[in-house]
């Protein structure tokens, strides 16, 4: 999908990776993914891709919400892999 440039803690909105990315239509939607750390490490979470209130015209980029992580797990770097939708029965 991406690699992590910048991230940032919103109050009782969890941790916001950036750059966003392009999910289509969809306004909202909970995924699986894989994090693959700068040092090797691996982690899974969920994470829920939100395009903005008012990302403007054009396609919408959708920024990754991760309420249960924090910015030691997902340094600068970090590679983030999408696994599927969350509660797809195909997904891992």
């Amino acid at each position: 999908m991406f690699v992590v440039e910048d991230l940032f803690e919103i109050a009782q909105r969890g941790l916001i990776i950036a750059p966003g990315v392009d999910l289509g239509a969809r306004a909202q939607v909970e995924l699986l993914v894989e994090l693959r750390r700068p040092d090797g490490g691996v982690l899974r979470a969920t994470a829920r891709a939100q395009v903005p209130f008012g990302s403007g015209r054009g396609q919408p980029r959708h920024m990754l919400c991760f309420k249960a992580l924090s910015k030691r797990d997902i340094p600068l770097g970090t590679e983030v892999w999408l696994l599927g939708e969350a509660g797809a029965e195909d997904a891992p």
